[in-house]
């Protein structure tokens, strides 16, 4: 009995010294990734984001201030006006957007100079 037992005991010891050994070196990968990123952040240069001034007739929380450049649909949601008719926009050229890969994207600052553009009306 004593023999079985300690047989069992030595087998457990091994499996608990492999296993603490894994541990060790999961704990040694991550303090390396920790701090290689911490050397990364204090490499990056700080950037500035640029706060657009928003046009009247859009609302203040309809505009991410750090965005410089919006989706059709997010520029749909902005403007007011549906995919149609923004696509009309652009294709009569009073509306300037840019391509990045399969994207539309279009300048919040494009945005604001179309609303500029707008003739006043008096209702």
């Amino acid at each position: 009995m004593q023999q079985y037992l300690l047989r069992n005991f030595s087998e457990l010891a091994q499996k608990r010294a492999v296993l603490m050994r894994e541990e060790a070196q999961l704990w040694d990968i991550l303090a390396r990734d920790l701090k290689r990123e911490a050397g990364r952040r204090e490499e990056a240069p700080v950037r500035r984001v640029l706060r657009v001034p928003v046009p009247q007739g859009i609302q203040q929380d309809q505009v991410k201030p750090e965005k410089l450049f919006v989706r059709v649909s997010e520029a749909m949601r902005m403007m007011g006006l549906g995919r149609s008719t923004l696509y009309a926009e652009i294709a009569c050229g009073r509306l300037k957007v840019r391509k990045s890969g399969r994207k539309t994207i279009i300048a919040v600052a494009d945005i604001q100079d179309w609303f500029q553009r707008l003739p006043e009306r008096q209702v």
